[in-house]
């Protein structure tokens, strides 16, 4: 438990076990904390390191520059302060941009790629916009409603979980951040240049990254191993972790 200045800011980690590195990277309202499930399993074998992105949980939380280039460096800028020059990768939906972005400037830096309910480009589907326009009026409202729409049925812990991971990400945040993957984030072109194994994990019923936007990732890294996980919605992590577990765990023997 530490923190380190990276890229200008202030970012928390969090190091456990021993081994090849692995570094998990998580979403947009999140924390490092998502990925508790795979830390407990793969820290037995692995040095894992999960950290918060700037804006989210423990770090540092400045007013703009939530660019996902921006955190792209924000990741270089970690593990060149944790002395780690190669990394499996690991990055959840915008974790994913994250992992992306690195990837395509840093492929050195990275052995093996793991992309979870993600996207090489970003935006709400169609019905998706329509509902997020309904529920405008009330930005508690529209977390209530987010969070159901992420977890699977029947996981009311986990949505509770999630729900105190959005409270604790200030608002201008979770408006920047968005903001800038809808608009300006768009690695489509460099994604054929992926020579790393990569694997692609989706939810079934991912209504956030549906399942055509890893299919896209699929065909365009050449080689990648994609697993649809039934049943899941965009948090398969955490609703599915048996089953997310046992694929990186397979990819990694």
């Amino acid at each position: 438990m530490a923190t380190i200045v990276a890229n200008g800011v202030e970012l928390y980690y969090e190091m456990k076990g021993e081994g090849d590195p692995i570094v998990f990277s998580h979403g947009w309202t999140c924390d490092r904390t998502v990925w508790d499930s795979q830390v407990d399993l793969l820290s037995k074998t692995h040095k894992v390191i999960t950290y918060d992105q700037r804006g989210h949980g423990k770090s540092s939380k400045p007013e703009n520059d939530y660019s996902m280039d921006t955190l792209a460096m924000d990741l270089y800028g970690l593990l060149k302060g944790l002395k780690l020059d190669k990394v499996t990768l690991v990055g959840h939906s915008m974790g994913g941009f994250t992992a992306l972005s690195f990837v395509r400037d840093h492929p050195e830096m990275v052995s093996k790629l793991v992309l979870v309910d993600t996207s090489a480009r970003f935006s709400y589907p169609l019905r998706f916009q329509f509902w997020l326009l309904s529920h405008t009026n009330s930005y508690e409202k529209l977390n209530l409603k987010m969070i159901d729409m992420l977890h699977a049925d029947g996981c009311e812990p986990a949505k509770q979980r999630s729900l105190q991971r959005v409270r604790n990400t200030p608002k201008n945040v979770v408006l920047t951040c968005s903001k800038e993957f809808l608009t300006n984030y768009d690695v489509r072109r460099s994604t054929p240049n992926i020579k790393v194994p990569t694997l692609i994990l989706v939810g079934g019923i991912d209504k956030m990254t549906p399942v055509s936007y890893s299919r896209f990732l699929n065909h365009s890294i050449e080689g990648s191993q994609m697993t649809i996980v039934p049943g899941s919605r965009h948090m398969t992590m955490i609703d599915n972790a048996k089953e997310v577990n046992a694929a990186i765990e397979a990819f990694l023997a």
